[in-house]
């Protein structure tokens, strides 16, 4: 992946109608419009391969010649260290996060950090010999951006990380994430089709099949941001079957909310998939072992859907996963539901949630809430 030559910094088409033109693509019968599309991805990427792991990308040579990369020296501990393991070569800091993530300071206090621009967004890119316009600014050390390939119109979705200044691995996690959901034939997690690097901005990453909108985006658009009762209920089941594809590999997600479940195109229109695991978390081991909890975990997750042990600075577990689902999913039945949308002081949110979660307060909010409560507690989850 590289900038495309010719190309100057500035804002290209809007993302609405690069959305447009390329949702057009997917408009064939359901009988063809899978195998078309496929097609069409081998015919840009090349044969798709099959990832068993994440090892660290290597550029190709012309790659490593036309971005200048020197080969290591073996005299050079620096260069050599950890090379080929899983350590410290994949790493991300959390509070740089490219989404609309709450951290937490050291003293406590709730903050988002001002976020470095790699590209703007309508700049050119190039991967495996073929352009690709950006949707959407790279921004911050983290993150996920659209992208649509020249020739075919084609979107993907480009998950990148910046080599400079990392901590902890979230591109590597992300990556796995959609290897082990691949290997275990798991339907609600998008395909990996594609990983490098680029030395020139030096930034990791990886593609996948990229579809929208998300279900937040989808809400929006409806009268009073209300679903009928019969399509909150699929989107309600559908996400949380989603969300068992992600348990049944091992990890958590930590960041449930409707910006985190994207609707397929054209064949795949009636599937949702789980997105944006920037903040996942393995609890069980390769041998099927539950993990120990931390005694202390950081706030992180968006405050409005964050379960009570998110509040209470507890490690997150596949039922603090339902939670956020459940307070999701009461939305799409009515969007000002939650009594503590408005809110901002943790401490009133986190009472409010407490509230909500019992039978009492579960019946002011009606009929919806207790089925959701009531499948939330069917799940094997």
């Amino acid at each position: 992946m590289r900038r495309s030559s010719g190309t100057a910094p500035g804002r290209g088409r809007s993302r609405t109608a690069n959305r447009s033109s390329s949702h057009a693509q997917f408009k064939e019968a359901d009988g063809t419009a899978a195998n078309t599309y496929n097609t069409l991805v081998q015919k840009i990427f090349g044969p798709m391969k099959t990832f068993e792991r994440w090892d660290e990308p290597k550029p190709s040579s012309a790659d490593a010649e036309r971005q200048g990369e020197r080969s290591p020296d073996k005299n050079d501990k620096n260069a050599s260290k950890g090379q080929g393991k899983d350590d410290d070569q994949w790493s991300v800091n959390c509070e740089d996060f490219n989404y609309e993530l709450t951290v937490e300071d050291s003293d406590g206090r709730q903050n988002k950090k001002v976020k470095p621009l790699i590209l703007n967004e309508g700049e050119n890119l190039e991967i495996n010999g073929k352009k690709f316009k950006l949707c959407n600014a790279m921004i911050g050390s983290y993150g996920l951006v659209e992208i649509i390939e020249e020739e075919s119109k084609m979107p993907f979705f480009l998950h990148y990380e910046t080599m400079l200044n990392a901590k902890k691995k979230k591109l590597k996690v992300g990556c796995q994430v959609h290897i082990l959901a691949a290997a275990a034939n798991r339907t609600h997690i998008t395909r990996l089709i594609q990983r490098g690097t680029d030395t020139s901005l030096h930034v990791r990453y990886f593609v996948t099949d990229a579809y929208g909108p998300t279900l937040s985006d989808l809400q929006s658009k409806r009268a009073y941001q209300k679903f009928t009762v019969g399509t909150a209920t699929r989107l309600s089941i559908e996400s949380l079957n989603a969300i068992e594809d992600l348990h049944a590999i091992g990890y958590v997600h930590r960041d449930i909310r409707p910006t985190s479940f994207i609707i397929g195109r054209g064949a795949f229109e009636s599937q949702i998939y789980l997105i944006n695991f920037g903040c996942v978390r393995k609890f069980r081991t390769k041998d099927g072992k539950i993990i120990p909890a931390r005694s202390y975990a950081p706030f992180v997750s968006s405050v409005r859907y964050a379960s009570r042990a998110c509040h209470d600075r507890l490690e997150c577990a596949r039922k603090d996963d339902l939670e956020s689902w459940i307070f999701m999913s009461v939305e799409f039945y009515h969007i000002n539901i939650l009594s503590w949308r408005s809110m901002s002081n943790l401490a009133e949110i986190r009472r409010e949630k407490e509230a909500f979660m019992t039978e009492r307060g579960c019946s002011l909010f009606g009929v919806e809430s207790q089925s959701l409560l009531a499948e939330a507690s069917r799940s094997h989850l």
